[in-house]
């Protein structure tokens, strides 16, 4: 699937990374006036000697919400400065933290994040399999019942994807649609994330048919997508995404079988999405 679907996925895991960030406000003079008082707060332990006190659990989370905030900052700039400055408190927290840390886990899901979005920046797949690898291992070090582990598995699945559409190759695919359905299995219902976690789903579902024509693919895109819209708020920013990426799977339908019941449900979807 392109263009808006692919906004869809990449909505999907950004979300994702948000949920770790420690109450950050919204509002644009109060972000940029926390980014500057953390900065100033590790200038200040790196003067001190404190980086080199690997048990300093304040400063592991200073330099992981300064990583959020980094993140944060470019969504909104698109400055690739900011994901630099991401990606380097991301990795000097995993550096320093205990490997026995409870939190490692989210600071390497973020990690691995940060990378997946220099992926899709640069297109470089050396992004891509450093993200794989700190997904991996953020999902190899997480404890049974772990509260966060849905969403680690989410991201490792949509890089996964990212593989597959790429490369075209079966592994990578079946990487990545082992991850997605382990993240919605694990996924409470009600659960908000649930909708996207379907979604990512259904559309790497509609990203195999495409390059195989499996009808059952296109089934279990359809039945995904369907379940996520059902499970979406009405309102609710990520609905017009996934209504779109319905409405091409059943558009896709149609060309294959010529039903116009399937036609008709690609212009009903459509219309949903607009209003």
């Amino acid at each position: 699937m392109k263009g808006k679907d692919n906004l869809l996925v990449q909505l999907g895991h950004i979300q994702e990374l948000l949920i770790f960030s420690l109450d950050i406000p919204d509002e644009n003079v109060s972000h940029k006036q926390e980014l500057a008082d953390l900065k100033n707060i590790i200038q200040d332990l790196e003067k001190a000697g404190k980086l080199t006190s690997e048990g300093q659990s304040d400063l592991l989370d200073k330099l992981n919400k300064l990583g959020i905030l980094y993140y944060s900052h470019f969504e909104r700039t698109g400055n690739t400065a900011d994901l630099a400055g991401a990606i380097q408190n991301f990795q000097q927290a995993v550096k320093l933290a205990p490997k026995d840390h409870l939190d490692l886990p989210k600071w390497l899901s973020n990690l691995g994040i940060s990378y997946q979005s220099r992926f899709e920046r640069t297109g470089e797949m050396a992004e891509l399999v450093v993200a794989i690898q700190n997904l991996q291992q953020a999902v190899n070090l997480s404890p049974d019942g772990y509260s966060h582990l849905p969403n680690i598995l989410n991201n490792l699945g949509i890089s996964y994807q990212s593989c597959f559409e790429i490369g075209g190759e079966v592994v990578d695919w079946a990487d990545a649609k082992q991850n997605l359905e382990q993240a919605v299995k694990l996924s409470p219902k009600g659960h908000s994330d649930l909708p996207s976690r379907l979604s990512n789903l259904g559309n790497l579902h509609h990203s195999c048919f495409e390059r195989t024509g499996a009808m059952a693919d296109l089934a279990l895109a359809i039945q995904n997508l369907q379940e996520a819209v059902e499970l979406t708020s009405e309102g609710h920013s990520n609905l017009p995404n996934i209504l779109n990426n319905l409405g091409i799977s059943y558009q896709s339908h149609f060309e294959r079988t010529g039903k116009i019941e399937d036609l008709e449900r690609a212009i009903q979807t459509g219309c949903e999405t607009y209003t």
